[in-house]
C-alpha cells in the first residue's frame, strides 16, 4: 500500500480473500489483522480516486469476515496485548480508508475499548480513532443512513480522555 502501486479490483479482492483466510489462523493476532485492515484501506483508497467516491472496492463480505476476525482476537486477547489501544484505532481507521461502515454496536464497542485503557491510549491514536469515526459519519450522511456512529455519552468519554492526553 506504501508503494503506492496501482492494483486491479480483482486482483486486490484475491488478495483480501488470501489475508482472511490467513487471518483464521489461530497464530494470527489482533495486531496483524489491524494491519492488514488498513493496508485493505489505504489500497482500496486508491483504487476509490477518480471513481466514485465512497464506494466500496473490496467485497463488503470480505471487509465483514476480516472485521469478524479481528473482534474475535479483540475478545479472546483481551488483557494480553491483542486489545491494544493502537491496534484498534488502525482497524478503525482501516475501516474508514476501506470506506467500511461499522454497525453501531461494533464500533461503541471498540471505542469503548479506548475509554477503559485510559492513560495506555495516547493523544495520537485518539485522535486518528475519532478521525475515523468522523469519516464513516460523513459516509453515512453522504449516503442519507440514518444513525450516528457513537452515542452523545461515549463520545463525551472520548473527547474527555482525549484532553487529558493533551
Amino acid at each position: 500500500a506504501k508503494a503506492g502501486l496501482p492494483l486491479r479490483a480483482d486482483a486486490l479482492e484475491a488478495l483480501v480473500a488470501h489475508l482472511v483466510a490467513a487471518g483464521a489462523d489461530p497464530a494470527c493476532n489482533a495486531q496483524t489483522l489491524a494491519n492488514t485492515m488498513y493496508a485493505v484501506g489505504r489500497l482500496g483508497e486508491r483504487q476509490q480516486r477518480g471513481g466514485d467516491e465512497g464506494a466500496t472496492v473490496v467485497p463488503e463480505a470480505l471487509l465483514e469476515s476480516l472485521r469478524a476476525l479481528f473482534l474475535q482476537k479483540v475478545r479472546k486477547g483481551r488483557g494480553r496485548g491483542n486489545d491494544h489501544p493502537m491496534h484498534v484505532s488502525q482497524f478503525l481507521l482501516g475501516c474508514a480508508k476501506a470506506g467500511h461502515r461499522l454497525p453501531g454496536a461494533t464500533l461503541e464497542a471498540l471505542v469503548g475499548r479506548l475509554v477503559e485503557a485510559g492513560s495506555a491510549c495516547n493523544a495520537q491514536t485518539l485522535a486518528n480513532s475519532i478521525y475515523a469515526v468522523g469519516q464513516m459519519q460523513r459516509e453515512r450522511e453522504r449516503r442519507r443512513e440514518s444513525g450516528g456512529p457513537l452515542t452523545g455519552e461515549l463520545f463525551r468519554s472520548v473527547e474527555a480522555l482525549f484532553v487529558k492526553q493533551m
